[in-house]
């Protein structure tokens, strides 16, 4: 069974796939037709991945699991998970994963990390993605005036850090391929610890 969905091939376990994510019914590989697959949560995964990294310097609320809720205000209003708290109290910080490319990490995401650095009280926040290639890091310092009033200039107290994992897929086995992610870990962290204390 194949679909054309906006000249996109769509397979049987593809449909199934997005039927599942979309919580609808479906009657998809019952009878003699048969579908076997794996659906996965890449985004979890990441999240959970990068926790094994970063488990001495943050705190990692699970809102899956439920536990280590936040709220935005007063009154348990503003339910919130941000996937990662700084456990320092002198240098509070927060930080995202994301399991897209650093030019798909915007607008939306960057409001979403302000809010969390806004709620405590955070002048470091991190994008922690996934790097196909040479892990290029990005600094976004935050600015302060107003257009109308002609004085945007960037703030140096406040910055959001694209920081990238890379993760190679030039290994000719299992072993090099564990061994580079190795280093590549090592060299996530020294990074981190760089941002972290300057």
């Amino acid at each position: 069974m194949h679909l054309i969905l906006a000249d996109r091939r769509i397979t049987a376990i593809n449909l199934l796939s997005l039927l599942i994510l979309q919580q609808q019914k479906h009657q998809i590989g019952t009878g003699t037709r048969r579908i076997y697959g794996i659906l996965f949560d890449g985004a979890w995964l990441w999240e959970e991945y990068v926790n094994t990294l970063t488990e001495d310097l943050f705190y990692h609320p699970m809102n899956k699991g439920g536990t280590g809720a936040q709220r935005l205000f007063t009154g348990n209003v503003g339910l919130i998970y941000p996937d990662f708290i700084g456990r320092s109290p002198e240098n509070h910080m927060t930080a995202d994963a994301k399991y897209k490319p650093i030019g798909n990490i915007g607008n939306r995401d960057y409001l979403q990390l302000l809010a969390y650095m806004f709620r405590f009280s955070a002048k470091k926040g991190f994008f922690f993605y996934p790097e196909a290639g040479k892990a290029d890091n990005l600094k976004l310092w935050m600015n302060q005036g107003s257009t109308y009033e002609k004085n945007v200039q960037p703030r140096d107290d406040v910055s959001i850090t694209k920081l990238g994992l890379e993760i190679s897929a030039d290994y000719d086995d299992f072993e090099s391929f564990a061994a580079g992610m190795k280093r590549s870990e090592q060299q996530f962290r020294k990074t981190l610890l760089e941002q972290i204390n300057n």
